[in-house]
């Protein structure tokens, strides 16, 4: 049987409309499974409580699946099958005989409290937001050299300048996102970080708030050229992006609508990194 996998990243609203269609189509033999952000390393319990009659297949479809600290859910059928990972983790295992949406669309419904750290050497932005609305920010640069090209005493003694300001910089940005979370400390859901990973993750490091809530900070890395204001605005837009999975049997996508691909043609998918 000829399969075809494709991989979209779908903007909220986006998703729902796919949701939406999905919970109207009854699929013969259609499953869902909702499998939690520990699969599939160390959980693969989940498997068992789907029926021996479909456990095989819903096993080699999830092949496609690595690990994720969201979570996701397959819509499983006979010729089309659907696996998304959402934007944020959905805490649920379980499995029903049909499609089932309703804790995917409860999560993508949600409102969600959210704190946003920029850092890129030179410069940081930091945010929180209440649903889409940015209640609380701040922005600047903190300059730091760049590199030296030279050798000997002068490029050591170079360095050793340039990574005293880059512990400033954290220094400094640490405390800013002590005083912009600590007063909604218990109300914030998530933790995103955006900007180059070796800084971001000498950054936290370096921080022992952030590393205080270690149990917030996502694994996805948002990506920002440039901390400012601007980017501050758009972090709605991309933490919200889902990654869906979509594996057809291409002959039977001709003749059937059921296994027609359910993406809006007028919705051109954007791109999306699930690999930070």
């Amino acid at each position: 049987m000829l399969t075809h996998t494709t991989k979209h990243s779908m903007q909220k609203q986006t998703l729902l409309r796919l949701l939406d269609e999905i919970e109207h189509l009854h699929p013969s033999n259609g499953v869902t499974l909702y499998f939690p952000p520990e699969y599939p390393n160390g959980s693969t319990d989940i498997l068992l409580t789907v029926p021996i009659s479909w456990r095989d297949d819903v096993t080699k479809t999830l092949e496609h699946v690595t690990k994720s600290d969201t979570g996701g859910v397959l819509f499983w059928s006979q010729n089309l099958q659907y696996i998304i990972f959402p934007p944020f983790p959905l805490n649920v295992t379980a499995f029903y005989i049909d499609w089932n949406v309703s804790h995917l669309r409860d999560l993508m419904n949600k409102e969600y409290t959210l704190g946003v750290v920029f850092v890129r050497l030179g410069r940081y932005a930091i945010g929180v937001f209440q649903g889409d609305a940015l209640i609380s920010s701040k922005t600047a640069g903190r300059y730091v050299k760049g590199r030296h090209k030279a050798g000997g005493t002068s490029q050591k003694r170079f360095e050793r300048i340039r990574e005293g300001q880059i512990a400033r910089l954290y220094q400094k940005v640490c405390s800013i996102v002590q005083e912009k979370f600590s007063p909604i400390e218990h109300q914030l859901d998530y933790i995103f970080l955006g900007g180059e990973r070796f800084t971001l993750r000498k950054f936290v490091a370096k921080c022992p708030y952030l590393q205080k809530l270690s149990a917030k900070l996502l694994e996805r890395l948002l990506a920002v050229t440039e901390p400012n204001q601007q980017s501050l605005l758009r972090t709605p837009k991309e933490v919200w992006k889902s990654l869906v999975i979509m594996i057809c049997n291409q002959t039977d996508q001709i003749n059937s609508n059921i296994t027609r691909p359910l993406l809006l043609p007028n919705h051109a998918p954007d791109k999306i990194d699930r690999t930070n």
